[in-house]
C-alpha cells in the first residue's frame, strides 16, 4: 500500500526507492517489545544521555523529518 500510495502521488514528491524498500531497511518489529530493549539496554549501560535519546527517539525523528526530543 505505501508503494501505491507513493505511485499516486509521485507528481508531488520524488522517492529514490520504494517507500516499501526504505520501511524494510529501516524498520525493525519484534512481538516481545521487552526483550529485545531489554537485550540493548544491557548493552548501552555506559552510553550518555544523548545517545539514549538516539536510541529511544531521535533516529526515528531523523529519519521521519521531526523535530528532536
Amino acid at each position: 500500500m505505501m508503494d501505491f500510495t507513493a505511485h499516486v502521488f509521485k507528481r508531488l514528491r520524488k522517492f529514490n526507492e520504494l517507500p516499501s524498500e526504505t520501511a524494510k531497511r529501516y524498520i525493525m518489529v519484534a512481538p516481545f517489545a521487552g526483550d529485545p530493549i531489554a537485550k540493548f539496554e544491557e548493552s548501552m549501560a555506559n552510553c550518555d544521555k544523548a545517545t539514549m535519546d538516539a536510541f529511544y527517539y531521535n533516529n526515528m525523528a531523523e529519519i521521519m523529518n521531526l523535530a528532536p526530543a
